[in-house]
């Protein structure tokens, strides 16, 4: 791991158990952490991941005992990116990472049809085959891509459906 993104990880560690020990205790395994950094390959080139993670099990004191994480190729362009979703919440926490402060923010929201159309590009469909299954041109499915597009502030379908996976909109 470079040096910078170990300083960056040891921020977002610090700021995010100090988010989780001013949660009630029984609100801890409703919410979830991800960020991205870089790791190395064995020829020194970075390959910036997504490191999720949602506690599952606490101890009798209230701290993480087990927790699912997930770890995937991130759909950002950096690291940091460090964000906590509340289950069932439509808020966002932002960490601001020059001053070490969570800011709260708000899901970008989608329309019904959006989500359903993330969900039918995730099962690998076509813009055309989309359109055949929701009745509509595939005209139509585009508009809602360019919305989805802007909404999740992504370039293209791929970042979409990740960006929507790890901020649990789908």
């Amino acid at each position: 791991m470079p040096d910078d993104d170990l300083k960056l990880l040891t921020l977002i560690n610090t700021a995010g158990f100090n988010f989780y020990d001013k949660l009630a205790p029984e609100q801890r395994q409703q919410y979830s952490i991800t960020y991205d950094f870089h790791l190395l390959n064995k020829d020194g080139s970075r390959v910036l991941i997504n490191h999720k993670l949602t506690p599952l099990f606490l101890t009798p004191d209230q701290k993480i005992w087990k927790a699912i994480c997930i770890v995937s190729i991130a759909h950002r362009k950096t690291a940091g990116n460090a964000f906590i979703y509340k289950q069932g919440d439509d808020t966002i926490w932002q960490l601001d990472v020059e001053t070490g402060v969570w800011c709260k923010n708000t899901k970008p929201r989608l329309s019904p049809r959006e989500i359903e159309i993330l969900r039918l590009h995730a099962q690998g469909l076509t813009i055309n085959q989309i359109a055949e299954k929701i009745f509509v041109a595939p005209d139509t499915v585009k508009y809602h891509r360019r919305h989805i597009f802007e909404e999740l502030n992504v370039k293209n379908m791929t970042e979409a459906l990740s960006y929507a996976v790890s901020s649990r909109i789908i």
